[in-house]
C-alpha cells in the first residue's frame, strides 16, 4: 500500500490519498479511522512475528520498519497536510526491505491468496442473504444475529486488503463463539429454512476460500480434535478435517456428526 501511495501526487492531502489507497471515501471519517487503525497496527504485528522466529536476525529484517512507522505516524499527525510530508519519511530502500520481510514471513507461514472471483462470490451471496433476511418473518432476535454476522462478513471482505484471510477466519470464530454462548440459538436457527442453509453455505464458501479446516457446526459432544464448549444445548464443535489446502466442501449442521 505504501507503493500505491507513491503513485499519488505529493500535493494531495494525506487523508484523501490514503482513502484512495484503501478504497473508501475520505469524508467517511468513522470508516477511515477504523481502516487506518488496522493499517497502523501492522508494523507491530510484523515485529511480533519476526521476533518469534528462532533462526533469523530480527534487526536485519526489521531495519527499515521504523521508517514505515514514521510514515504512518506522520499521516496520523497531519491528515490534511500534503502527501509529500509522508513521502519524506520513507524511500525505495525501506519499501524493498519491507517487501523482503513480507516475502520471508509468507514463505515461513504461507497464507492463501483469495481471487477476485472468490471475493465476488462471498459479497454476492452475503448481500443476497441480507436482503432475504430483511424481508423474512423470522423472529427479531434471530434476524438481528444473522444480520450482525453478515455485516461482519461484508466488513471482513473490505479488510482483506490489510488483514488478509485472517479477517475471514475471525468471522468464522465469532460465529461459532456466538452460537456456543447463547443457549438454544443453534436449535432455533437450524429450523429456519431456507435461511439457515443459505447462511451455512456462505460460511462454507468463506471456509473454503480461507482454507480453514473448521467446517461443521454441530450440537452435542464429538470426538473431534477441537471443541468450543458452552451450554450443552448450544455446544459447537469445530471439526478438523484434512489439511489446510484441501477443498473444504460444505459447512453442515448435522445432529449426528
Amino acid at each position: 500500500m505504501l507503493s500505491d501511495l507513491r503513485e499519488i501526487g505529493p500535493n494531495t492531502p494525506v487523508r484523501h490519498a490514503w482513502a484512495k489507497v484503501l478504497g473508501i471515501r475520505a469524508d467517511d471519517l468513522p470508516e477511515f479511522v477504523r481502516r487506518f487503525g488496522l493499517l497502523v497496527s501492522l508494523p507491530g504485528q510484523i515485529r511480533a512475528e519476526v521476533d518469534a522466529l528462532e533462526d533469523v536476525d530480527p534487526d536485519m529484517l526489521l531495519r527499515h520498519l521504523p521508517d514505515v512507522e514514521a510514515a504512518l505516524e506522520e499521516s496520523l499527525a497531519s491528515p490534511n497536510a500534503a502527501l509529500g510530508n509522508v513521502f519524506a519519511k520513507y524511500d525505495s530502500t525501506a519499501l524493498f526491505a519491507l517487501e523482503a520481510c513480507s516475502d520471508y514471513l509468507h514463505r515461513r507461514r504461507a497464507e492463501s491468496v483469495i481471487s477476485d472471483d472468490g471475493l465476488k462470490e462471498i459479497v454476492e451471496k452475503t448481500r443476497e442473504l441480507i436482503d432475504y433476511v430483511l424481508q423474512s418473518d423470522i423472529p427479531d432476535d434471530l434476524k438481528t444475529f444473522l444480520l450482525t454476522r453478515l455485516r461482519e462478513i461484508e466488513q471482513a471482505v473490505q479488510d482483506i486488503q490489510i488483514r488478509g484471510t485472517q479477517a475471514l477466519v475471525d468471522v468464522l470464530e465469532r460465529t461459532a463463539g456466538a452460537l456456543a454462548m447463547r443457549p438454544g440459538l443453534y436449535e432455533r436457527l437450524k429450523v429456519q429454512e431456507p435461511v439457515w442453509s443459505m447462511f451455512a453455505a456462505v460460511l462454507s464458501i468463506i471456509a473454503s476460500i480461507a482454507q480453514v479446516t473448521a467446517i461443521m457446526l454441530t450440537p452435542g459432544p464429538s470426538s473431534s480434535s477441537e471443541e468450543v464448549t458452552g451450554p450443552p444445548e448450544a455446544r459447537i464443535q469445530l471439526v478438523l478435517t484434512g489439511d489446510a489446502n484441501a477443498d473444504m466442501g460444505e459447512l453442515t449442521a448435522d445432529d449426528n456428526a
